[in-house]
């Protein structure tokens, strides 16, 4: 865990910490991320084959498989830290999204893999838009920091934002 600091709209420094319970607490922090979190942590129940399906409350899929599905992360045969310990592909990403309606491959194509990871990408971009409304408090920030293996989802949630749209980008990556 690291805190930036800022001032002036410029980068004052880095500095490493314990998790800041603090920030979680204020809104400051959305503990969530672009390739371990668990999708059971984002909802309970998506549209699928047309009707409202609980998911399985088991780490059978994490948000990897979701921006994975939707192209955001490059696929990588090699990496294997993922919930079922298959590769970081397309193709295990849409088995083990199947598993999160208690389904599989054969019953499960890759348009509904799509579809089901367009709520979930939707679910985690709604906790930070939550979290914005919440720190921002009705200002327009004319900087934002953004950095890690997740850089890209902050990106999304700021395309989506009219409010900070037109804010400074500064990445740490």
């Amino acid at each position: 865990q690291a805190e930036v600091g800022i001032r002036d709209d410029l980068v004052t420094g880095v500095q490493t910490c314990a998790l800041p319970i603090s920030r979680l607490a204020s809104g400051e922090l959305v503990y969530t991320g672009a390739w371990r979190t668990p999708l059971c942590a984002l909802r309970s129940s998506v549209q699928w084959n047309g009707e409202s399906c609980r998911t399985t409350a088991e780490l059978f899929a994490t948000s990897a498989d979701v921006w994975l599905t939707l192209g955001e992360c490059p696929e990588d045969p090699g990496d294997c830290s993922t919930a079922d310990g298959r590769p970081a592909t397309k193709a295990f990403a849409r088995d083990r999204l199947a598993r999160m309606v208690g389904s599989d491959r054969t019953r499960f194509s890759e348009a509904d893999a799509l579809a089901v990871a367009r709520q979930f990408a939707e679910a985690q971009l709604d906790l930070l838009r939550a979290a914005a409304r919440q720190v921002l408090d009705g200002r327009t920030p004319t900087t934002l920091v953004v950095s890690g293996q997740g850089e890209f989802l902050a990106r999304l949630w700021i395309e989506s934002e009219d409010a900070v749209r037109q804010a400074r980008v500064v990445s740490l990556a």
